[in-house]
């Protein structure tokens, strides 16, 4: 009887063990979870909201601040990029009708003066900035 008291005593101190190992375990899980955490909520915000001043994606952003490029942000000019790459696609196209023979005039007229315009706004928004 006896060893059996001794073994029951035994195993209990034993499961005891596991239980704090366990219950150890489980509390250094949630730090590391804690600091697999770069940035809080807060943070993430003002980063995605200058990123996405600029930048379609929080990559290309992330990228250029690791590289320490410098990260103009021009107030006014959101979707000036994209009517700048509209424009030049149209004249692409029209330059590949005319090489193939398909048109022989176009009128510019309209495409002059939107440039024209988007050139005043870069100008105008560039002044301010001094």
């Amino acid at each position: 009887i006896p060893e059996n008291t001794e073994e029951k005593v035994e195993n209990e101190k034993n499961e005891i063990n596991n239980n704090e190992n366990i219950k150890n375990d489980l509390e250094n899980k949630d730090i590391k979870e804690e600091e697999k955490k770069v940035i809080n909520e807060p943070e993430k915000k003002i980063i995605e909201d200058k990123a996405f001043t600029k930048y379609e994606t929080l990559a290309p952003y992330l990228r250029d601040a690791a590289l320490e490029k410098d990260i103009f942000v021009i107030p006014g000019l959101t979707g000036i990029d994209d009517e700048l790459n509209a424009i030049g696609n149209n004249l692409n196209q029209l330059t590949k009708l005319a090489n193939m023979g398909k048109i022989t005039c176009v009128d510019l007229t309209e495409t002059r003066k939107e440039v024209a315009r988007i050139w005043q706004l870069l100008n105008s928004s560039l002044q301010n900035l001094r």
